[in-house]
């Protein structure tokens, strides 16, 4: 199982990552919810489960409004999966001049892999990568 979590992201923007899921016949669960670290970190909790193998939250990973996704998963992951982390790094930065102030975040809460990214386009084609990640193991 896959979770979606939408912090404070456009409709549109929404629909175009539930058309990625379903276009992949990938079963995702989709949440929107409030800009708040301590929500958001709850939520985070409670989407880290046995059968949920992957947690995804979209926005709240700008810098210069404290990038509360980014904290909210440090709060709750075991550790940190920085080859990952500094690939999606790297890649958004190269293809997306402004999301250069973003801090998306990777780590694993159990056996959840639980990853934040900007709310932007691209971040549908790095989800390729991650499931990839996934799939292989480590």
């Amino acid at each position: 199982m896959v979770v979606c979590i939408f912090v404070d992201t456009s409709e549109q923007f929404e629909e175009k990552v539930k058309a990625w899921f379903s276009e992949r016949s990938i079963q995702a669960r989709y949440i929107k919810t409030d800009v708040s670290v301590d929500k958001l970190t709850e939520l985070l909790f409670e989407s880290a489960r046995n059968d949920t193998k992957l947690v995804l939250i979209f926005g709240g990973v700008d810098v210069e409004r404290k990038a509360f996704s980014s904290i909210a998963v440090k709060r709750i992951i075991d550790g940190r999966i920085y080859t990952l982390e500094t690939y999606l790094c790297e890649y958004i930065a190269e293809n997306c001049p402004e999301c250069m102030l973003t801090s998306p975040t990777v780590g694993i809460r159990d056996r959840t892999l639980i990853v934040s990214l900007p709310d932007h386009e691209v971040s549908l084609k790095v989800l390729d990568v991650i499931m990839k990640a996934l799939k292989g193991g480590g």
